[in-house]
């Protein structure tokens, strides 16, 4: 049996922001504020989920099966790793208020979810994010960020909202976004 942990969501979120460009256990490690060995286990579990496959050919590390990874976030996330709502607070912009994204819906300022931080710039309604160092990584890659408010998005009990965040998933994990 494998169990998954929501920082294997966030390192896989992670590989696929960086549209398949080679990584390192170290370079990752640092990007995404995880240890080398919590990396290496992160594989390890979503290579026995089928997250991730072998390496082939000259790649030198496993690479995500995206489409598997797709069908988990579509139909699965929510229910492993729910959306955790909170307080006021101040924070960096997730779901639909992070810079990027908030074309996609009509913005409800009132209602903006953010990851709490202290390097945080708005006031919302704070959301557990997958890892506690998601506020720092995704100020570093704005893609990242994007990526992670999409799971955000999918983690979150609205189907109207689960829709918009997967077709916006797809075309970013695609190449075309």
């Amino acid at each position: 049996m494998t169990n998954l942990k929501p920082h294997d969501i966030y390192l896989l979120l992670y590989l696929l922001s960086r549209d398949g460009t080679k990584w390192t256990y170290a370079s990752v490690s640092a990007a995404c504020g995880l240890s080398a060995s919590e990396a290496n286990a992160a594989v390890r579990r979503m290579l026995r989920c089928g997250l991730m496959r072998e390496a082939l050919g000259d790649e030198p590390n496993p690479q995500p099966q995206r489409t598997a990874f797709l069908e988990f976030m579509t139909h699965g996330v929510r229910y492993v790793f729910p959306a955790e709502i909170g307080s006021w607070v101040r924070g960096i912009p997730t779901a639909f208020g992070a810079p990027g994204l908030e074309h996609l819906t009509v913005a409800d300022q009132e209602h903006m979810l953010v990851w709490p931080s202290v390097r945080g710039t708005v006031r919302g309604l704070a959301l557990t994010p997958l890892h506690a160092k998601a506020p720092v990584a995704a100020q570093q890659s704005p893609r990242f960020h994007a990526c992670l408010a999409l799971a955000d998005i999918l983690r979150q009990p609205s189907p109207r909202a689960r829709e918009i965040g997967v077709h916006q998933l797809r075309t970013m994990i695609d190449g075309n976004g």
